[in-house]
């Protein structure tokens, strides 16, 4: 780690010192992005950096070490080099041998695609690679060089991927004097031929039809080679003219020939260096070359000669026509002439090279044109035109989005609609609404909420664009939503008011209960007169008692009715949908009835209505979002039985006379009767604290837990009550809270929720005083996770023990957390507590006793659809088409393989118990089998015994035919497969084979009964009718002669039969009809 971290230190102290010296050269704008780069790659001592010295580019190292002590050293990370506003890369060992610098200094040194997009062409790259000669050479050439190839090609087609195009790529054959006669060849060439490229530069790598691209490009490069070859080959007389040395003149012959012997493993490395990648764009070869070093002498010139011939001509660097100067010097250098005075010294030179750089690289305009185009830029420059055509797209789609979503709107409160009128003409507008008409009226309700609410602040996104109709719809829609309230819900609601009201006596009997009838009064005003004056408070409890009226209904029927009733209570205030009238009849009876009462209700009432007002109701399920989930509270407490209510009516209640009066538009003109001042505030006070225990006592009583209808949901429910917003705990704190009021009375008749969560812990349930009790609720959800997270766990009915281990400590947590409450004689609240406690571990207690039978019968699901498939064909099922294969039975009734007691091995082992060849259930079993099932189980276990007899591996039987007498038959023969059975024959064994089985027949009277098949005896028997059977596993069968299925009678007309007498172990298998009505039944357990 420390050595890469190093490694890209240097790497990029490099690449900024290149950026500073292109900085402080006044390049403006020039820099590793922007400048042409050539990327120069290779192995080690592949000669990189003596082949950048000696070319004639002069390129100038400007990061980097190229010389040390004189000499040329290797390149650790990376020389950079700068030579005609071009750059080198040349990368080291450290980057060669990790993929990731690599990757790092073709990333530095991208061309931007912003610059590039809007600037023309990117600047120029190519990669340069440099080999070895002695690669080529050797026992071990042909490995060393596809290593270095796939290792060479990976970082090719990374530096491709990264500038998104086809990067030309050169390769330069260096220490080409490894090849033996090489020295000998070369020697006789001047400065200038030596100074010429050698190599070719294939083209056309275009994939032809019915080839591979390996074969094309292999076919290219050894075309190219073979040009270059020929060149070589065409020196031979030319450079033998030269040579004076008569031994080397021979080695100069010899060269081509070494030459030819690289052919393959130089087109085998070329391929894979450049070989293409499926994925991204790939490196494209555009030539390769040799270079290498020749003694050379360097002649200084005393005095000049007579005649200075011609300098050879620049040589096209274009394919493989490099030496033809030969020929045309041939003839001149063979003259004679005078020649100059000359001294000479042997150096060491580099041939070919020269001009690879300038001319064999940066003068292939065709392939740099291509590489200034790169995938970026290009994409970049699409993007524009892409942007707006899916700007367009987009805006489509939005449309498209809008329209389907606002047409959605419509649909769904037409169907909710029409779903409504359909139930409202199948009952009366005073049946009690159902389920079903309630669950879509709340469906309406939450449209017309959306849309109420879209009105307020904004439809979303996707149902504007123009389109957005649903202001438009919010008039239509509430006027649908109200007509089904009123006739599913407020009509009956209404009704049951007036008759309450209209039914008062004119005074009201001994201990008559004012308040009831001042709220069904108020609330009927409300919805006639006075909407101004509803609060959903206050009036959706009221609605929903007059329209439940008694019913008995469940708690989620009754709380869906409330929502109706809320939601219509808040839009009377803003706008009242209906105009209906009150009936004054009612309301002036119900008016003198409460005038009865005296002053004392009426006054009473109007202060808890003033305290009402100033203080919010307590409706704990709208207060604690999704507390509904697992704890249903309909009692809603007025704001008068609350602390800060309570502080409002002691400061009322000290001052009655201000509500002598009460509510006039509630009550009317009517004087109140006198009031006995003296004792009348200490009878309110006395009143409104009964009222408040009582009110806390049904908060208490109504609430109950929602019950889990499986394991994992009691886990889920488990988890949530014992969590730090535990709804069952916030229930108890609310009461708790809102009891802790001065009045000791009041307080010390909820000690009990008190104790449990004391009344300051508002944010915090969790305390000690119930930590115990939440450390139960957490061990039995681990119990129950734990089943339930395994595949089979709720399968196993002993997976019940630990789960009702952790639920009986639960419940003991609980009630020793109970110890604490005081005992309450009169209200049991401290039991109610208690109660609410052990609701949660009650409903998982409860799954319990079905895990035993659920497990068993969810295992049964799957064996009985396996069992039932054999057992719906022949021969168990008379009337099927489809006959069972002997492996189908094999694979169900073999003895200890066969399903059917691998079922029993793995599920009725513990609650079956063999007696003799008969299953019956076991003493005291876990859990009680099926009667059906078990009935099933013996039957199947009879055709185990008797297809498998001891030993058996495929299905067999052994039975007995007997002849009987039969009237009219004169002759009569029963073939199974080999065996006989003549009319006047005794008894005979019958041994039928599944693995043999082929036929059976019957002839009597010459009137043939012919069957095919493994299970032709059993086709042939079920033509029989069994007449009697005196002892088990013995018939009588009789089998009617047929003439074109028309009975063959005797003279007497009585119908000719043959009887035979069919026994053994078989025989209970065999009879016809012994196996009808074979089914598996798949519950195991009850």
């Amino acid at each position: 780690m420390g050595n890469r971290t190093a490694n890209t230190s240097m790497l990029d102290a490099l690449l900024r010192e290149a950026e500073n010296k292109l900085g402080s050269a006044g390049r403006k704008g020039k820099t590793l992005h922007t400048l042409p780069m050539l990327y120069l790659l290779g192995d080690t001592n592949a000669a990189k950096t003596t082949a950048v010295l000696r070319t004639d580019w002069n390129a100038e190292l400007i990061a980097g070490e190229a010389m040390r002590d004189g000499e040329v050293c290797p390149t650790s990370t990376l020389n950079l080099w700068f030579a005609d506003g071009v750059l080198l890369a040349e990368t080291g060992v450290a980057l060669n041998d990790s993929p990731a610098q690599m990757r790092r200094l073709f990333a530095k040194t991208r061309p931007g695609s912003w610059r590039t997009s809007f600037r023309g062409d990117a600047p120029l790259r190519a990669a340069v690679v440099c080999v070895s000669c002695e690669r080529l050479l050797g026992a071990n050439a042909a490995s060393e060089l596809a290593a270095l190839a796939a290792k060479t090609g990976e970082q090719l087609r990374e530096l491709a991927k990264f500038l998104g195009t086809a990067v030309p790529v050169y390769v330069l054959f260096t220490k080409a004097d490894r090849i033996p006669f090489f020295a000998a060849w070369v020697r006789n060439l001047s400065t200038d031929e030596a100074s010429l490229l050698l190599g070719a530069a294939p083209r056309d790598f275009s994939v032809r039809p019915g080839s591979t691209w390996a074969e094309t490009a292999s076919a290219t490069i050894l075309q190219s080679y073979d040009g270059l070859l020929s060149d070589l080959q065409g020196t031979r007389l030319p450079l033998l003219a030269r040579e004076t040395d008569g031994p080397v003149a021979a080695e100069n012959y010899e060269f081509p020939r070494e030459m030819r012997k690289l052919r393959n493993s130089l087109s085998a490395f070329l391929i894979e260096l450049v070989r293409p990648s499926q994925l991204h764009v790939s490196p494209l070869l555009r030539g390769f070359y040799f270079t290498g070093v020749r003694a050379h002498m360097v002649e200084q010139i005393i005095s000049e000669a007579a005649a200075t011939p011609k300098a050879i001509a620049q040589q096209d660097a274009g394919a493989t026509r490099i030496f033809s100067a030969l020929s045309a010097q041939q003839g001149a250098t063979s003259a004679d002439s005078f020649a100059p005075r000359t001294s000479s010294k042997k150096t060491a030179q580099w041939a070919f090279l020269p001009r690879f750089f300038p001319q064999a690289v940066l003068r292939d305009a065709a392939a740099l044109a291509g590489s200034g185009t790169t995938r970026q830029a290009s994409l970049f420059q699409r993007f524009v035109y892409g942007t707006a055509a899916a700007l367009l797209l987009l805006l489509l789609i939005a449309f498209t989005v809008s329209y389907s979503n606002n047409h959605t709107i419509e649909k769904q409160l037409n169907a909710a609609d029409q779903q409504l009128a359909h139930n409202e003409a199948v009952g009366g507008a005073n049946e009690l609404a159902a389920m079903s008409q309630l669950e879509q009226l709340d469906i309406l309700r939450s449209h017309l909420v959306q849309l109420e609410q879209w009105q307020r602040e904004g439809a979303p996104l996707g149902y504007r664009w123009g389109l957005y109709h649903g202001n438009t719809l919010l008039a239509p829609a509430r006027r649908l939503y109200f007509e089904h309230f009123r006739a599913l819900l407020l009509t009956r609601t209404q009704n049951n008011l007036i008759a309450e009201l209209g039914g008062l006596p004119a005074t009201p009997p001994q201990n008559a209960d004012y308040n009831s009838t001042y709220e069904a009064l108020r609330g009927y005003l409300i919805t006639t007169s006075y909407p101004q004056y509803s609060t959903s408070a206050f009036l959706a409890p009221v609605l929903t008692n007059h329209w439940q009226n008694g019913a008995t209904i469940s708690s989620e029927h009754r709380a869906l009715a409330q929502r109706q009733f809320a939601f219509y209570a808040d839009e009377l205030t803003l706008d009242n949908p209906y105009s209906i009238k009150p009936v004054d009849t009612s309301v002036n009876q119900a008016r003198t009835y409460l005038a009865g009462f005296g002053g004392f209700e009426r006054i009473y009432q109007s202060i808890l209505t003033a305290a009402s007002r100033q203080t919010a109701s307590i409706d704990f399920n709208a207060q604690f979002p999704h507390s509904a989930e697992t704890i249903l509270e309909p009692h809603i407490v007025l704001g008068a039985f609350t602390p800060s209510g309570y502080t409002f009516m002691q400061n009322a209640l000290a001052h009655p006379e201000v509500y002598f009066r009460g509510e006039a538009w509630v009550l009317g003109d009517k004087a109140p009767a006198t009031i006995d001042t003296g004792s009348l505030k200490q009878q309110l006070t006395t009143r409104y604290d009964t009222d408040y225990i009582t009110t806390w006592r049904a908060f208490l009583d109504q609430a109950h837990v929602v019950k889990a209808r499986s394991l994992a949901e009691a886990g889920t429910k488990l988890g949530i009550v014992s969590g730090t917003n535990s709804p069952l705990l916030a229930l108890i704190q609310t009461a708790s809270y809102n009891t802790s009021v001065q009045d000791k009375s009041i307080s010390d008749a909820f000690q009990a929720p008190q104790t449990l969560v004391p009344p300051a812990n508002k944010d915090q349930y969790l305390t000690s005083s119930n930590k115990n009790y939440v450390d139960g609720l957490l061990t039995l959800r681990s119990s129950i996770q734990q089943v339930t997270a395994s595949p089979t766990g709720t399968l196993d009915p002993a997976a019940a023990a630990p789960i009702a281990s952790a639920a009986s400590a639960a419940h003991l947590a609980a009630q020793q957390t109970a110890q604490a409450f005081h005992i309450d004689a009169q209200a049991h609240t401290d039991a109610v507590t208690l109660a609410l406690m052990e609701a949660p571990i009650t409903s998982a207690d409860a799954l319990l006793h079905g895990l035993g039978p659920a497990a068993a019968n969810a295992g049964s699901r799957s064996f009985c659809s396996a069992v039932n498939g054999l057992f719906s064909k022949f021969p168990f099922n008379p009337a099927s088409s489809v006959q069972a294969t002997p492996a189908e039975v094999t694979a169900v009734l073999q003895p200890n393989s066969g399903e059917l007691w691998q079922f029993y091995n793995t599920n009725l082992k513990s609650l079956l118990v063999q007696q003799g060849t008969h299953y019956s259930e076991a003493p005291n079993p876990p859990i009680r089998v099926n009667p059906a099932f078990l009935r099933f189980f013996n039957r199947a276990a009879d055709l185990s015994a008797a297809f498998f007899p001891a030993g058996a591996t495929a299905p067999s039987l052994t039975f007995t035919l007997h002849n009987l007498p039969s009237n009219g038959v004169q002759k009569a023969t029963l073939k199974v497969d080999s065996q006989t059975l003549a009319l006047k024959d005794p008894p005979k064994q019958f041994t039928w084979q599944a693995a043999t089985a082929a036929n059976a027949s019957l002839t009597a009277n010459d009137l043939p009964l012919t069957f095919t098949g493994v299970w032709a005896v059993f086709e042939m028997l079920d033509k029989g009718k069994i007449e009697r059977s005196i002892t088990p596993n013995t018939y009588d069968l009789s089998f009617a002669l047929e003439l074109a299925n028309t009975p063959v009678r005797a003279p007497d007309g009585t119908p000719i039969v043959v009887d035979y007498e069919l026994s053994g172990p078989g025989a209970s298998v065999l009879a016809p009809g012994s196996m009808s009505g074979l089914r598996c039944v798949d519950s195991v357990a009850r």
